[in-house]
């Protein structure tokens, strides 16, 4: 592939994804000759949208997707302009989340507090693993079982730092 080019693309079917995408750049490339397995990176031209909701002015997306045998796996990566001399401050942990009980078959949700700029990231985790889709500042947990009971923290981070929530226990009870 030449540097430089624009998105290479199947006319019947890739070309038609830029319009659904708004990417504005991007490359592709297909392996041994076969379509029905490439590599894509697009910068897409729509504004981030965090965790909590809020819409990062002037920010773009990185999008890298592979493609095999028709089977797509796709990764999103926030591009978040920062001006010359923009210093950012680290996450802080304002408000740490708290031991919880909760009934077996019950409900109980996990909360943290932290402010830094730019942008935070949440990542929940238990017993130090992370919990898959466990992102923002709040944990919810329905249906909780024996197995649930555990240590639970939350790191918080953004292109400044990464500070860690104090870890907290979950019990679950029978009665």
């Amino acid at each position: 592939m030449r540097a430089n080019t624009p998105l290479l693309t199947d006319a019947s079917r890739l070309a038609s994804q830029q319009n659904v995408d708004n990417y504005s750049a991007g490359v592709a490339t297909h392996i041994n000759g076969d379509w029905a397995q490439h590599v894509q990176l697009a910068i897409i031209n729509e504004n981030w949208v965090d965790s909590a909701g809020n819409t990062i002015p002037n920010s773009q997306r990185l999008r890298l997707l592979a493609t095999d045998n028709g089977q797509d796996v796709a990764l999103v990566i926030p591009i978040i302009p920062f001006s010359a001399g923009n210093t950012g401050n680290g996450p802080q942990i304002t408000t740490q989340p708290v031991n919880q009980s909760v009934k077996k078959g019950g409900s109980v949700t996990f909360e943290v507090v932290a402010v830094g700029d730019p942008v935070l990231t949440y990542q929940w985790r238990y017993a130090k693993s992370p919990i898959i889709g466990a992102i923002s500042p709040q944990l919810a947990l329905t249906n909780v079982q024996l197995s649930s009971a555990g240590q639970y923290d939350c790191v918080v981070g953004n292109p400044f730092g990464v500070v860690t929530s104090n870890e907290v226990t979950l019990t679950v009870t029978t009665k």
